[in-house]
């Protein structure tokens, strides 16, 4: 019976048109209160998005930070540079295994990396035919560079 009374109240233009005044001005009134109750509201908000976008920065540079830290290898290329430069100057023979390399060539580079490893040549004695460097010093940067398993 409700629903015979709401549709016949619909049937009529001019109950529509009240219907739709007292809406509007309901909502109008309802829209004018919640903007009168929260006027912080807005700018709390646009606050809030701008320090989330700061923070997701400062999380995806640090992740980026952390990532390209631990992809570095510049500290192995410096090290594999000073290691291998009077093993390339030389240029040996190429081989297999190490035992069968060639034995003067070996010398040949352990001697190059003893002279220009920040060497103070007071420390030996200087002859007319050169600089006279103990073989026990030849031996140890040999034993630095091929190992102490390679003999001599």
């Amino acid at each position: 019976m409700d629903d015979r009374i709401f549709e016949e109240f619909l049937q009529s233009d001019d109950n529509i048109k009240k219907a739709e005044e007292v809406f509007d001005e309901d909502f109008d009134d309802m829209r004018e209160r919640r903007k009168k109750r929260r006027p912080w509201a807005f700018p709390l908000g646009a606050l809030m998005l701008i320090l989330a976008a700061i923070g997701l920065f400062t999380i995806t540079s640090s992740v980026v930070g952390f990532v390209k830290s631990k992809t570095d290898n510049s500290k192995d290329i410096a090290y594999y540079n000073e290691y291998l430069t009077w093993i390339i100057a030389n240029d040996p023979d190429s081989f297999d295994d190490i035992s069968k390399a060639n034995e003067t060539q070996l010398l040949d580079i352990s001697i190059l990396s003893l002279l220009y490893d920040e060497l103070n040549t007071s420390d030996y004695e200087l002859t007319e035919e050169g600089l006279s460097v103990p073989a026990s010093d030849v031996e140890s940067y040999y034993n630095k560079i091929f190992s102490s398993e390679l003999p001599i």
